[in-house]
């Protein structure tokens, strides 16, 4: 079976120091605080070595960065890489990078530190343009209904658009019930689906697969986000195997690790 991960970032060391250090955002969110490697190869050379088939990156999502410049360094290295499946930041001063990138995307995050939640002209214009070309919107749900019914406004004016649902739904990774609520508020909807990235709970995974079914769930690591308190630990290692000591079926896991993300992370047709 391959291993598909469909939630990583990257980020150039230097770049992200400068700003980790003398960012005020830095003590609010656990984003700002993580352990990376020199450059994107870096990243990728340890995502391989960990058994990782293909992988879904995203750059890094603090607010001081340039989205466009970011958007271009993962476009670049992602040519002539077919293991590599780019997420572009959301970029509401480039309405037209998505239109004119989309076969070389899989779709584009949208984050709540560099994003506010709410649709406006641009923002719409980019959504249409991940619907014709059959990409995605990845995206928290953080912030209670506030956001579920952010996803329910995306969905009334785009109804097949995918939308990739971070973390389960989770606000906070110990907030089971929370984690079932959103499951079941967006269950209804076939064309959201959601990954696995920092749920430790095996249960909490087993009980996802039963509200919106095995093909709406997608392994994802975060890397390298969310290690332990050391900074050391595999984080890759750790999130795969929390799929694979689910109590889940072989064909469960099959879904899980490898046909959804097919299925769903494709680049623009």
């Amino acid at each position: 079976m391959m291993i598909c991960d469909s939630h990583a970032h990257y980020g150039e060391k230097e770049l992200m120091k400068a700003i980790v250090d003398s960012s005020p955002l830095t003590k609010h969110y656990l984003c700002y605080q993580a352990v990376q490697f020199e450059s994107m190869s870096d990243y990728d050379d340890y995502m391989q070595k960990q058994g990782q088939n293909k992988i879904a990156y995203i750059p890094f999502v603090f607010r001081e960065l340039s989205k466009l410049e970011e958007n271009r360094k993962i476009l670049d290295y992602a040519k002539g890489r077919e293991h590599v499946y780019p997420y572009v930041l959301l970029d509401e001063d480039n309405v037209n990078f998505v239109r004119d990138n989309h076969q070389a995307i899989v779709g584009v995050k949208e984050h709540f530190v560099m994003h506010d939640t709410a649709l406006n002209e641009r923002r719409v214009a980019i959504f249409a343009d991940i619907d014709k070309y059959n990409l995605n919107i990845l995206l928290h749900t953080r912030g209670g209904n506030v956001r579920v019914e952010y996803v329910q406004s995306i969905l009334e004016l785009f109804p097949n658009i995918k939308v990739h649902v971070a973390h389960l739904g989770r606000e906070r990774p110990e907030d089971v019930d929370y984690i079932y609520w959103l499951l079941e508020q967006l269950r209804p909807y076939d064309n959201v689906f959601f990954d696995t990235s920092t749920i430790r709970q095996t249960q909490v995974l087993e009980q996802a697969v039963r509200i919106v079914g095995r093909e709406r769930i997608l392994y994802g690591s975060d890397f390298p986000f969310y290690m332990d308190g050391t900074g050391q630990e595999n984080i890759v290692k750790a999130q795969i195997d929390h799929v694979l000591n689910a109590e889940l079926t072989d064909t469960d896991r099959s879904y899980i690790l490898q046909k959804n993300f097919e299925w769903l992370i494709t680049k623009g047709s």
